[in-house]
């Protein structure tokens, strides 16, 4: 396979490195100010002479640390399969749910009793999303992994002779060694070493890191941007000549790391912990369970095999029956929120049906108001401006659902006048008008003029 261009993703810094040409081309940039890790992607592959074909991002948002379990709760099942439990003992450590991750190993070390596992691990979503980016800017997305443990000499790609390097980033030290054609040993620390390191105790270290082959190169490869981390001389005043110094905020530093990435990544040799993408044809939902499935399945048919050769005892049997069966409970708990996702889903639906009509009525409610407080206003605006001259109004008061307007004039025509205009106007706002016959009309103890009285009627009212 021909070499991968590399996408580098840090806190600090973001570079992308594609093999072309003699040189290669090379570009770093600090990363976009909204965190998105699908344009910072996009950003960096846009800026390439030409389209990538097959791409890896290694990042410093993959988790990665080293996990120590029990040999034999490993030692039985599919390899394959080895990862998932690995997820689910490293979720108090990355944070990340086993259902919502993607995780993979490297096994460090193995006796009777434990086992260690180098674990990457990376939220679904932010994997996702990187490939996506990929995809989009025309390349091939062939996974994600931590930039640690590049399994060459930065020093010199095609050494020979045994070399040896200490790592420190932020969230994970390592050492890596080398020697000739054989694959890498790694060893992950689990402290990081007291600052700063004396040169001549660094290639010591390595060297003892290194028993099995001659340690002719030491390096040592930093991400922190306060320095170096190893002092400049030995207390005696010398210099470690073959201590070589990689402070990753260099172009040069970087540009060795994403080449070295470039070389060790179109190789199948590749040992480290690798995010691969998922198959296609299958919701996100589908494969976290199926994964889940997959193991305790596997469990389970550990535990039906010990009891056919009798090779396993009954405490152990017992044991493997509890580990299926939490194994199976993420499972069943995802189908219980699916089903509660569904009952929220619906519940919500008919809340905003609910909400609809809640807002429909108080637009009417409102509605109303303005017209009861415009009704008084028009209606003795109306009086003041129509009322004939002859017609005077003593009195106009509320009563209950009713308005009456009392009055007295010389003329029963001003009356019915008055009352057959003030009714037109009144049915613009749904009221009705109550004008009183002449015989209703009465007299005062003089014999004139006449007393009236209006009463004014809500037509929505009974």
């Amino acid at each position: 396979m021909a070499n991968p261009t590399i996408v580098f993703l840090s806190d600090s810094m973001n570079a992308v490195y594609s093999p072309v040409g003699k040189e290669g081309f090379f570009l770093s940039q600090p990363p976009q100010a909204t965190g998105d890790i699908g344009l910072n992607v996009e950003t960096l592959l846009a800026a390439l002479p030409r389209k990538p074909q097959t791409v890896y991002v290694v990042s410093t948002e993959v988790w990665s640390q080293a996990i120590t379990v029990e040999s034999r709760a490993v030692r039985r099942i599919d390899k394959d399969q080895v990862p998932q439990i690995l997820a689910f003992e490293a979720q108090s450590l990355s944070g990340l749910a086993p259902q919502q991750a993607l995780t993979a190993s490297l096994p460090l070390t193995s006796d009777l009793m434990e086992s260690t596992f180098w674990v990457s691990q990376i939220d679904l979503a932010k994997f996702e999303q990187t490939a996506e980016a990929v995809q989009f800017s025309g390349g091939k997305f062939q996974g994600m992994l931590h930039p640690a443990g590049l399994g060459v000499s930065l020093t010199a790609l095609a050494a020979k002779s045994g070399w040896s390097r200490l790592e420190l980033w932020e969230d994970l030290s390592l050492v890596v060694t080398g020697n000739g054609k054989k694959a890498p040993r790694y060893q992950v620390l689990t402290e990081r070493p007291i600052e700063p390191i004396n040169p001549e105790e660094l290639v010591q270290f390595l060297q003892r890191s290194s028993p099995s082959a001659a340690l002719s190169l030491a390096e040592i490869l930093w991400e922190s941007p306060f320095g170096s981390p190893v002092a400049d001389e030995n207390e005696d005043g010398s210099v470690v000549h073959q201590l070589r110094l990689f402070n990753l905020q260099t172009e040069e530093a970087l540009k060795f790391l994403l080449a070295g990435w470039s070389s060790a990544l179109s190789s199948k040799k590749n040992v480290v912990p690798t995010l691969r993408p998922l198959r296609r044809g299958a919701s996100k939902e589908s494969r976290r369970t199926l994964a889940l499935g997959a193991v305790a399945l596997a469990i389970l048919f550990v535990a039906g095999y010990g009891r056919i050769s009798g090779a396993l005892n009954e405490a152990y049997l017992e044991e493997l029956k509890q580990e299926a069966t939490r194994l199976q409970q993420p499972i069943k708990q995802f189908e219980t929120s699916q089903k509660n996702l569904t009952e929220v889903k619906t519940e919500l639906a008919n809340l905003q049906i609910d909400k609809g009509k809640l807002e429909q009525q108080i637009e009417r409610y409102k509605s109303s108001v303005d017209v009861h407080q415009d009704r008084m206003v028009t209606l003795l605006q109306f009086l003041a401006d129509q009322c004939p001259y002859d017609v005077v109004i003593r009195q106009v008061e509320c009563d209950g659902d009713h308005i009456r307007i009392q009055g007295r004039s010389v003329s029963v025509e001003s009356i019915t006048t008055l009352g057959m205009d003030l009714e037109k106007k009144l049915a613009e706002y749904n009221l009705s008008l109550s004008i009183p016959r002449k015989a209703a009309l009465s007299f005062t103890s003089g014999g004139s003029p006449y007393a009236f009285e209006y009463v004014i009627r809500d037509r929505s009212q009974p």
